[in-house]
């Protein structure tokens, strides 16, 4: 079994290329490091205050990462529950299965199809949860209706995600960078979505029910980075890892001038 806790986190800056395997690798070891430690494990542990145990049964993970989380999500299930973990960025999933090699095939399954579509019958699983790795696709809505199709009349969907106002200094200071470049009417619709994607206790809900599901609460706690300033988060692991892809997907081809001017 890997030691969680010897793991070093990757050099800092990433590799400029993201098309390389380099820079894969650089993300594999951050989301199995700090990612994990500052982002999933807050959240997953909100996601076991909400986890029932059940007496028997299948779940499903949806977005395994690199398996940090679903050891400890093997143990709360239980020893008559079968778990799959799917997860379809394979440079994460090497390291999940490296992680677990010894539980694989007995209460264990890992499955590396693409997202959104549940490659399942209807109705085989007691319980399906998701940390963080469905709120931000563009496909979320197909997604939640997979999770639906495949959740047992009796079964649990259980989520986790960002709530409005998380990162909101950082959209702020974007916005008086857009005023500064003279670029506001430019930049202010990427910032808007960007700001959208935060969505509040009350959307969450309504999606949720929309997409089928019933009895849908949300249980909204505060958790907080150890970053004293703007700056020591955007050169942290974390928002290399995760942040960078938000912020280029807000602002195109000004996310570099924009990120330095922040």
């Amino acid at each position: 079994m890997a030691n969680d806790d010897a793991a070093a986190s990757p050099a800092n800056p990433p590799p400029e290329d993201e098309a390389t395997p380099e820079y894969r690798e650089w993300l594999a070891a951050a989301y199995d490091t700090d990612v994990y430690q500052q982002w999933l494990k807050p959240f997953e542990d909100l996601l076991h205050r909400r986890l029932e145990t059940l007496p028997m049964g299948m779940a499903l993970e949806i977005g395994c990462a690199t398996g940090r989380g679903t050891e400890r999500l093997m143990n709360a299930l239980g020893d008559k529950i079968r778990l799959v973990a799917q997860e379809d960025r394979n440079y994460l999933l090497d390291l999940a299965r490296a992680r677990l090699a010894d539980q694989v095939g007995s209460r264990l399954f890992f499955n590396s199809d693409q997202l959104p579509r549940l490659r399942y019958d209807g109705k085989v699983f007691a319980s399906v949860v998701a940390n963080l790795s469905w709120w931000e696709r563009t496909d979320r809505a197909a997604l939640l209706a997979e999770m639906v199709r495949v959740l047992d009349d009796e079964g649990q969907v259980v989520l986790t995600a960002p709530l409005a106002g998380t990162f909101s200094e950082l959209i702020d200071l974007a916005r008086e960078v857009a005023v500064k470049l003279d670029q506001a009417p430019k930049l202010e619709p990427g910032i808007a979505a960007l700001e959208a994607m935060f969505a509040t206790p009350e959307d969450w809900t309504d999606e949720i029910a929309q997409a089928g599901l019933v009895g849908a609460r949300v249980d909204c706690e505060e958790v907080e980075l150890p970053y004293a300033s703007s700056h020591e988060l955007f050169s942290s692991t974390l928002a290399q890892a995760r942040w960078a892809g938000l912020w280029r997907r807000a602002f195109g081809d000004e996310d570099k001038r924009v990120l330095w001017h922040v």
